[in-house]
C-alpha cells in the first residue's frame, strides 16, 4: 500500500469494508485491521489481512466480488478503494495425497504470486 499524500495517517485509522459492499451478501466476516503503526507522507508498506469464511458457508463456483478501504479514526472512508474476489472452495482434506497438496502450493506461488517463496504456500 501506499500513502499517496505528503501527510502522514493519523492515529486510529483501519482497513475495512468499502461503503458499496452489501455485508449481509458475503461469505466472509467483516474485515476491520487496525493500523497500528505510523504511515508517513509518501511511505509504501505492506500488511496481511485476514479474511474468515463465516462458518455456514458452503464451498460452491460462485465468485463473491467486494472492496476494502482505509477509513480514518471516525470511521470516513478515504483514498481508493481496493477491489477483491473471493471462492468458498473445499478445504484440503485428509484424502488428498501429498502431491496434489504440493501442486496446490506451486500453483498459489507461480500463478496467483502469493508468497514470497513457495515455503510460504507450503
Amino acid at each position: 500500500m501506499k500513502n499517496g499524500t505528503a501527510w502522514p495517517w493519523k492515529q486510529g485509522c483501519f482497513l475495512g469494508m468499502d461503503d458499496s459492499v452489501d455485508i449481509s451478501s458475503l461469505p466472509i466476516e467483516v474485515v476491520n485491521v487496525p493500523i497500528n503503526f505510523d504511515v508517513k507522507g509518501h511511505e509504501t508498506f505492506k500488511m496481511q489481512v485476514p479474511i474468515k469464511v463465516l462458518d455456514i458457508m458452503l464451498p460452491n463456483d460462485f465468485e463473491h466480488e467486494f472492496s476494502l478501504c482505509f477509513r480514518g479514526p471516525n470511521g470516513n472512508q478515504f483514498g481508493e478503494s481496493i477491489p477483491m474476489k473471493i471462492k468458498v472452495v473445499p478445504t484440503i482434506t485428509k484424502e488428498r495425497n501429498e502431491i496434489e497438496f504440493y501442486k496446490l502450493a506451486i500453483k498459489l506461488h507461480d500463478l496467483l504470486k502469493l508468497g514470497k517463496n513457495l515455503d510460504e504456500c507450503i
